[in-house]
Order: C-alpha cells, then structure tokens, then sequence
C-alpha cells in the first residue's frame, strides 16, 4: 500500500471499495476516545505512538500511560515521562484521581483561581490491558469513554479482543482501529460489533485482509454521520519509530526535579556504608563514600 495515496480500492468480488486515507493529525485535533484492537506483535504500540504524536503536534499538554509492559520493553518512555507511566495497579484508582483533579482545575479556572487560558487537557492511554477485566468494566472508564470529552480528556485504549469491551464501551468508542486478524470467531465479533456498514461478511473480510497486511490498519469512524461505507472506513498505516518528546516543558520539568528511577532507587537501597574516621575530640568528621 502507498502511504502517499489518498485512495485504496478493494475489490470484493463484483463489489468496488474506495476507502480514504485516515487523517490522524484532524482526528486528534478534537478531543474524542480511540480503541486500537490487535493480537501481540501486531504492531499496536506504533499506532498508539502515532496517535501521541499527532496529539503532541496539537500541543496537549499532558498524558499519563497505563502499560503492564513498559517494564520489560520500556516503549513509551521514548516519548513520555517516566514519572507518568503506570503498570496495572490499581487502574480504576489512579483514573479516578485524573477525572477528580481535572474536574478541580476546571473549578480553579472557572473561579479565576489559575489563569483562564490554562490547557488543562489530558491523554490517557490503557496499553494491552485487555486482562485486566476489573479495570475494562470499571465504572469509571465507562464514565471517561462517555464524558471524557468534557473534561479535556482525548482516550486510548488497545485491546487483544473486541469482545474484551462491555456493550457500552463499544457503543460509546469514536475510533476503531483493526490490525491485522485471522481468527474467524474475532472477524464475526468486528464485523457484527463494529463493521455492519459493509453490507456482506466478505465484503468486510475482503477490505481488511487488504487494509491489515504489512502493519496497516482498517479504521471506523463514528463521528460522522453518514453510514456510507466510503464515509465511516478508511485505512491507514503508522509510521514507525517517531522520534518525539510529548508534552509541554513543565511536564518534562516535573518529571526531572521529582523522578527516581528503579536504577536509582536500588543503588541509594544498596549503596555501601561510609568509611568513618572522626579526630580524638569529636569536631572533625570524615566520611568516606564509596
């Protein structure tokens, strides 16, 4: 596929389909939530980076990621403050201090406590937390996927499986974004979830097979209002290995005066006893570090 073209068709038997390029950079202008569905080694975490980068180049401000595998691959550390990536721990908790500290600086501003021109927006990002049903079903994911919007939050969730979001969460998600798939059980879910637009299964099966192969994705987009398949898909391909640092200057300030990596913090647990040698009368004292 042509990462330059604005068109791709797919030919599904005597049927003809014109899908548009994806326009990232106008979708992550407006505050809106995205699910990226993939297996492993789909290429997921490029797409989120794509997303990222976009949101960076409208100058959001902040993102806070969740990631129960930043430990052992340390991806989006290349372009978020460590300060601001999570593990699986207590999700819920942690989005519940976002949503209450958002709706706090929304008051501040409105009152005039902080500057009426304050950017108070916000990314969160749930990375491959498809396992994590308390979290998927949390009250309170459900109230970012539905409200989000309306305190400054844009939302990006990557799953393994369409069926690991409740109903409401499917029927609340702007963006959908497929990567490549074989499983038939999850090709019916999509398209009986997702992609009714097409007007046959293989219709469907057709344009994704083709969309998906080599890292590509197949996107639906539910903020439109037509139902036109020419209108609500499009494909897209993630570029790899965007080099950015995402946020403003405060954010990376923070993170620098604050942070203490595990490195560290293992180190100063670690660090060898000083070797102290005080004079006969006890007013000169030399410590000897290591």
């Amino acid at each position: 596929m042509n990462n330059e073209a604005t068109t791709m068709a797919s030919t599904t038997g005597s049927i003809n389909v014109n899908l548009k390029r994806f326009d990232c950079r106008a979708a992550m202008s407006v505050k809106c939530n995205a699910v990226v569905i993939g297996k492993r080694n789909t290429g997921k975490s490029v797409v989120i980076a794509e997303l990222l980068y976009y949101l960076n180049k409208q100058k959001v401000p902040r993102a806070c990621v969740f990631s129960a595998t930043e430990e052992s691959n340390r991806f989006f550390c290349r372009h978020i403050p460590d300060s601001f990536i999570f593990d699986e721990k207590n999700v819920e908790g942690k989005l519940t201090e976002i949503v209450e500290q958002q709706k706090r600086l929304q008051l501040q501003r409105d009152i005039g406590e902080i500057d009426p021109d304050t950017d108070l927006r916000v990314v969160i990002v749930l990375d491959d937390m498809g396992y994590n049903r308390k979290a998927l079903t949390s009250q309170i994911l459900t109230f970012i996927f539905m409200n989000g919007r309306h305190y400054d939050i844009t939302l990006i969730v990557a799953i393994q499986h369409v069926m690991q979001l409740t109903p409401a969460l499917r029927s609340n998600t702007d963006y959908v974004i497929c990567l490549k798939e074989g499983n038939k059980n999850v090709m019916r879910n999509l398209y009986e979830n997702f992609f009714g637009v097409f007007e046959k299964p293989v219709h469907f099966k057709n344009a994704f097979d083709a969309c998906t192969k080599d890292f590509g994705c197949l996107i639906l987009n539910n903020t439109v209002t037509s139902v036109l398949v020419n209108d609500t898909v499009n494909w897209y391909k993630a570029t790899p290995n965007r080099v950015f640092k995402f946020g403003s200057r405060e954010f990376w300030e923070y993170h620098d005066e604050r942070y203490v990596s595990i490195q560290d913090r293992y180190l100063l647990q670690h660090r060898p006893a000083a070797d102290t040698t005080m004079s006969s009368d006890g007013t000169f004292v030399i410590h000897k570090h290591v």
